[in-house]
């Protein structure tokens, strides 16, 4: 997994068809056929071993004009989800993760190194912090934190979409 986010980062919105994308997908063990079932407009290649997901969709179902308005049906990698140990039944992502990121990091770290976020989401109740999100390098990272503690437990980064 040693530069997995770098290797990965100039393939979001590359179609599934493209060589550069098919090279990283065998680079990293899937070699399985890749569609969209007819009536979905996105599917996951999934790795709890390994602890991460990739999304392929649409392009026209992607919430951003530059990719939407591809002339094509075939797939585009979209998105990565990168989780910590357990969450969803995955094993803990052992590379690097986006932003120099650790699955330890609190809140507090994660605004040094990222920045203020664009968005925050909070428990409409409690005021817990539930999410935030950043654009860094025309990428969206999104982070959901742990309900019993400070840190992340899933972490995505990909093309921006307006939602």
């Amino acid at each position: 997994m040693d530069n997995f986010t770098q290797a990965l980062a100039p393939l979001f919105g590359r179609r599934i068809d493209t060589s550069e994308v098919n090279s990283f997908l065998l680079s990293i063990g899937v070699n399985e056929q890749i569609q969209i079932a007819s009536d979905d407009d996105s599917t996951y290649v999934t790795r709890p071993a390994q602890g991460f997901s990739l999304l392929f969709k649409d392009p026209t179902a992607t919430k951003n004009p530059t990719y939407a308005k591809m002339p094509t049906d075939a797939p585009v990698l979209t998105r990565c989800f990168f989780y910590s140990e357990g969450h969803e039944g995955y094993r803990q992502f052992a590379g690097e993760l986006p932003g120099h990121l650790s699955f330890q990091d609190t809140h507090e770290k994660i605004h040094e190194k990222l920045g203020q976020p664009l968005q925050q989401r909070t428990h409409h109740k409690s005021g817990r912090l539930l999410s935030e999100r950043w654009e860094i390098e025309n990428l969206a990272i999104f982070i959901t934190y742990a309900k019993d503690r400070d840190g992340m437990v899933n972490l995505s980064f990909g093309i921006i979409e307006h939602f």
